[in-house]
């Protein structure tokens, strides 16, 4: 995960964890896991709305980075900033 607020991001090199993360992603399913100190969360937030966080607390406003495409409010996430109300920015998530 990584924007125009951190062009490195963080990443997850562990092909299990990768896929879980991509599965929960793809079918909208609520998971958590801990690895290589960053607590990963993927929930709902909103209608119609799941995130990716890294900051292990979903819908929520702590600083970090958040990805919250479909949210339908200002609180569409952020990279190294407030996910909520945050300023203009670019964020990606990559799978390979």
């Amino acid at each position: 995960m990584y924007g125009s607020n951190d062009p490195v991001g963080i990443t997850v090199d562990s092909s299990s964890v990768a896929t879980a993360l991509a599965y929960a992603l793809r079918y909208n399913a609520t998971f958590g896991i801990s690895y290589n100190g960053i607590t990963w969360k993927i929930d709902s937030c909103g209608s119609n709305s799941y995130e990716i966080t890294s900051t292990g607390y979903t819908c929520n406003c702590v600083s970090g980075y958040t990805i919250r495409p479909c949210i339908g409010s200002s609180s569409w996430g952020g990279i190294t900033g407030t996910p909520c109300g945050g300023a203009t920015q670019t964020m990606s998530l990559h799978f390979e």
